[in-house]
């Protein structure tokens, strides 16, 4: 409220030696000086009042190439300029609201139980055609809900990629949506990983192997959700992989599945086949229910063309 008021300020106070220098010029010639000095300090306080502006709209304005813009458009146009500045900033911080008027009422966290709303002009696109509307629906209303219901897809790899294609999208405001949920995405896994490495730091010695399998696993969600790629992914998983080598050091965690489950997964993201499948074969053997296991089994013999491992177990 305070510096709301202050930029009120700065603007009737840039409004007030903008009228008094009209008023000396109206005056007469003798008063030149005057009035030059009054449209000085006008345009003066229309540059504090811009860059208070852009402070609250949360537009870069900083440094001294900020000021001179500002002020010299106050001086060069008197009114006109600041006031085309003012409505520039108001446009491109989306003072409209459309955009915020649609995340105002949508939780940015997974939802699967999120209803898919279809609008009349696309009733023929079925709701799991989600990729089929961002790509051929003429109806951005149609489009903007099919960026909201990726909240309840299950799968967050083809959440992220839906949302990337939506990044590409004609509308603005579609863009702006999918922005929004693509970065509360990443924010929350980055938030996730930064948390666990901190307790990890700060954990004892008996409690660092859980937790180093945890931001293992964290780092690896990071990679299968398509939120980082190339040589980031690359450095990720190698990051997950030396958690998951120090962790398995320790008694409980060597004798854990889901450690050596996890163990295989990191594996098999990085390529490595042959050292995947004995990771989930000591899963399996540690205890791990075979529906669990046989879908990495699968897609390791699609891989490598072999056939994969009975489901029995081994008497």
């Amino acid at each position: 409220m305070m510096t709301r008021s202050h930029t009120s300020l700065l603007a009737t106070s840039a409004l007030a030696a903008e009228a008094a220098a009209a008023g000396l010029l109206w005056a007469g010639p003798g008063r030149m000086l005057a009035a030059a000095s009054a449209h000085a300090l006008a345009a003066v306080f229309f540059a504090a009042f811009l860059r208070r502006r852009a402070q609250r709209l949360e537009i870069e304005a900083a440094g001294r190439g900020a000021w001179l813009t500002f002020a010299l458009a106050s001086a060069v146009l008197p009114l006109v300029g600041p006031l085309a500045l003012g409505a520039l900033m108001a446009r491109l911080a989306r003072l409209d609201g459309s955009a915020d008027a649609v995340l105002a009422h949508a939780a940015l966290t997974p939802d699967l139980d999120a209803p898919f709303v279809a609008s009349s002009a696309a009733t023929d696109i079925g709701a799991a055609s989600f990729e089929a509307r961002l790509r051929f629906d003429p109806d951005p209303a149609s489009r903007r809900a099919a960026v909201l219901a990726t909240r309840r897809l299950r799968n967050p790899a083809d959440a992220t990629r839906l949302l990337r294609l939506a990044l590409r999208d004609h509308g603005e405001e579609v863009r702006l949506l999918a922005h929004a949920l693509l970065e509360d995405r990443e924010r929350h896994a980055y938030d996730a990983i930064e948390q666990l490495t901190r307790e990890l730091a700060a954990a004892p010695v008996e409690r660092r192997g859980p937790i180093a399998c945890l931001l293992a696993e964290a780092s690896l969600d990071l990679c299968t959700a398509g939120l980082v790629s190339g040589e980031l992914e690359s450095f990720t998983l190698r990051r997950a992989r030396a958690l998951m080598e120090d962790a398995r050091a320790a008694a409980p965690i060597r004798a854990s599945a889901s450690a050596a489950l996890l163990f295989g997964r990191v594996l098999l993201r990085q390529g490595e086949s042959r050292g995947a499948q004995a990771a989930f074969e000591e899963s399996r053997r540690l205890g791990a229910p075979d529906p669990l296991t046989a879908p990495y089994f699968a897609e390791i013999a699609f891989r490598t063309r072999a056939a994969a491992p009975s489901l029995e177990q081994p008497a």
